[in-house]
């Protein structure tokens, strides 16, 4: 089914009767041009609502149970969204997760999408009906509810967008693009007319609040075009993500406050012979890799860093303040020689990611970061994204010292 369209619209475009109204009209001249099909975020902050609603009557909701209620937000966006098109003399109709035939495992609270049985929207697209289906939400094969996790809404709509064969996904927010660094922490920075899936998927890594990680990845993987535009700016391109190349020598920098980081002292005696100093860097890496992957198997996302002091007994990982607690006793269990951990809450994490990272651009970090007085506790480096952890209290300076010095060389899309 060709020329589909699928638009997004986030939690702040239909916060009010009033925008879901406007953004009703971007579908309906969208409508002039496509197949359009519709996905809709939760109104405002719906969600944190009903989470304190629940809050209050259990201190321990059953997530089964939880999800069926948070997914409640995004079916009654849904509803208004359709009846805001009807009342445009367009025809509508709202499709819950089920009826959309999104189906997941059995994560609840961060399930993932594994299949998209499309035929209820395709009809719907055929009999010129416009779907307003609703985001961050699918079910099990036994026909529970299930939610997708935080920012879900935009992988339901690049999962859609794939399904459908769809020409592009649009979605839309209270922002105008994607920018070289968020702009209330760095006002110059500029805004990209283009970027790759690829440097898009290691800025949402890095704490770019643009898109869902998750959504990025699924749209580099099956090839989806993605355009981020604001509701509130008519006729604005904003930014297109696609797989397409483009060569940088720096596309932007990400931040990530709500960080702590777990240090792990090894015990120093585990060497005892110069055959086993030999082996040792290789050792650690393994350690390395398999600390992630004991992580990873509870579902923490987790970031292993070097001490920017080498020290061959010290290991640093890098997660969210939520899941320190329970990273630090998994990390505390595992089979290594732990001297002893500890758990510190004053970092954050710069991520500066460009076409390709490499020790000149390490270099330069260091070395601006050490002119301007910034600690530089820890680093790790990637294909095309450099992390770099400083206090917390330093970040907005760090943040705009970096992007004072590496702004002045990007290649322009």
């Amino acid at each position: 089914m060709a020329n589909i369209l699928v638009i997004k619209f986030g939690g702040t475009s239909v916060m009010t009767a009033e925008r879901i109204k406007n953004a009703a009209k971007i579908v309906a001249e969208a409508s002039k041009h496509h197949r359009v099909v519709c996905v809709v975020s939760a109104m405002g902050h719906t969600t944190d609502e009903l989470l304190q609603v629940s809050s209050q009557v259990t201190a321990q909701p059953d997530r089964r149970e939880l999800d069926a209620l948070l997914a409640t937000g995004e079916q009654m966006s849904a509803t208004l969204m359709a009846m805001a098109l009807q009342s445009l003399g367009l025809k509508a109709k709202s499709f819950s997760g089920v009826q959309a035939g999104i189906l997941t495992d059995n994560q609840f609270g961060n399930a993932r999408i594994t299949h998209v049985d499309s035929k209820s929207l395709e009809r719907a697209l055929k009999a010129t009906t416009i779907p307003v289906v609703t985001g961050f939400q699918g079910f099990t094969g036994y026909g529970d509810i299930t939610t997708i996790g935080r920012g879900g809404s935009d992988t339901t709509a690049i999962v859609l967008a794939s399904a459908l064969k769809a020409e592009r996904c649009d979605i839309y927010s209270d922002v105008d693009g994607v920018y070289s660094c968020d702009p209330r922490l760095v006002p110059n920075a500029s805004k990209l007319s283009v970027i790759p899936t690829s440097e898009m998927l290691e800025l949402a890594r890095g704490g770019a609040q643009i898109l869902n990680a998750r959504s990025v990845e699924v749209a580099r993987d099956h090839n989806v075009k993605v355009r981020v535009r604001s509701t509130f700016v008519p006729g604005d391109e904003g930014t297109l993500v696609e797989n397409d190349c483009i060569d940088r020598s720096f596309t932007g920098l990400a931040l990530r406050s709500n960080l702590s980081r777990v240090e792990l002292q090894l015990e120093k005696l585990e060497l005892a012979t110069t055959r086993d100093l030999r082996s040792f860097p290789g050792r650690r890496m393994k350690t390395k890799r398999m600390l992630g992957e004991l992580l990873a198997q509870s579902g923490i996302s987790a970031e292993l860093v070097d001490p920017i002091k080498p020290n061959p007994f010290k290991l640093l990982v890098m997660t969210s303040k939520e899941d320190s607690v329970q990273a630090a006793s998994i990390l505390q269990k595992a089979p290594i020689c732990l001297k002893d951990i500890v758990v510190k809450t004053d970092v954050c994490a710069i991520s500066l990611v460009a076409s390709q990272v490499n020790n000149e651009h390490y270099q330069e970090c260091v070395e601006q970061l050490s002119q301007h007085k910034i600690s530089l506790l820890a680093t790790a480096m990637l294909e095309q994204r450099i992390t770099l952890m400083v206090p917390l209290a330093m970040a907005k300076q760090a943040v705009n010292v970096l992007h004072a010095h590496f702004a002045g060389i990007v290649v322009a899309a």
